[in-house]
């Protein structure tokens, strides 16, 4: 376990976990941000944040890492590898590491979407587990982290909720522990009404959207405010950003209701559709769902079944030259 843990360190190293942070929120400290350009930036990276991640990852950390198996990866507690949480760079290097293993969902195609599912995805789960439930004063996503380093409350805003993206994606939380994020998410709410002085306007459809399945295809689609919901004549402030992501958070919860999990990433791991899959698919005109994708999923059931991995390869369409 040892000799485990000094491998992993040698793949996720201090410079590379800044270096991701760095590359995901670009902002300086305390200055003044724009909420429609946050959202946009964060929700909508732009083809050379993609390939730049993709470049700063892809090789040196996600290919080293799959090569290992996932029983022994999920046994390394991947919180010695950060610093004490009394470091300067404590909370930067914590959502710089939950940022690589979660975010590489944007650069994973093909089979590597076996390995974001069923692989990444549940070693990153436990990391966001474990820095999620520190003592107050500890913990990486808590405003006290940020503001105690001379970051803004915006500043803590725009960062906080990518702590809590891992859990979101994990089918096992949203149905075992969903009561923790919504506590969450009404403090969130509450905190920002606090800071901005307005209240959340989407308050009143939290219980609709609680049952509602297409919500958060429709919210996802529509895509961050551009214009400030306290005001139409004004863009977008961070607290607008941060009510919205609130909402797409919680527009998570009808899906894993009904279903249990994610129908559109569940054939990703090699299980086949249920019954509420199918009408989950049918009721959001097969939401992520890709017809081409046909002859891979079909090879990840196969080896699901034999109980085999592909080696993961880089991903052609980000290699430059290629």
């Amino acid at each position: 376990m040892v000799e485990l843990i000094h491998h992993v360190r040698r793949i996720l190293t201090p410079e590379l976990c800044l270096a991701t942070y760095r590359l995901r929120f670009p902002f300086v400290k305390g200055a003044a941000l724009n909420g429609a350009a946050v959202g946009q930036m964060v929700f909508k990276p732009s083809p050379e944040y993609i390939q730049a991640f993709y470049d700063m990852i892809f090789r040196s950390a996600i290919i080293p890492l799959s090569r290992l198996p996932l029983n022994s990866l999920l046994s390394v507690d991947l919180t010695q590898l950060l610093p004490l949480p009394t470091a300067p760079d404590y909370p930067e290097q914590c959502l710089g590491l939950i940022t690589i293993l979660d975010q590489q969902r944007i650069v994973q195609t093909g089979y590597g979407q076996r390995y974001l599912r069923a692989f990444f995805d549940p070693v990153c789960e436990k990391l966001a587990r474990q820095l999620t439930a520190q003592p107050a004063q500890f913990r990486p996503d808590g405003k006290a982290a940020w503001l105690s380093r001379g970051y803004s409350i915006d500043d803590w805003l725009i960062r906080t909720l990518w702590f809590w993206a891992p859990l979101v994606h994990s089918d096992v939380f949203m149905t075992a522990d969903r009561q923790s994020l919504k506590d969450w998410l009404h403090a969130m709410r509450a905190e920002t009404e606090t800071h901005c002085g307005y209240a959340d306007p989407f308050a009143p459809l939290e219980a609709a959207d609680d049952v509602d399945i297409t919500a958060f295809q429709r919210i996802e689609e529509a895509g961050p405010p551009v214009k400030s919901y306290a005001n139409s004549s004004r863009e977008a402030t961070v607290a607008d950003y941060t009510f919205w992501w609130i909402r797409i958070l919680n527009s998570h919860f009808a899906i894993t209701d009904m279903c249990g999990h994610y129908p559109y990433w569940i054939r990703w791991t090699g299980l086949e559709w249920t019954p509420r899959d199918k009408a989950f698919m049918e009721q959001t005109n097969n939401y992520r769902y890709d017809p081409e994708d046909e002859p891979v999923l079909q090879l990840v059931r196969k080896d699901y079944l034999e109980g085999v991995w592909r080696a993961l390869g880089v991903n052609p369409e980000y290699e430059r030259g290629s």
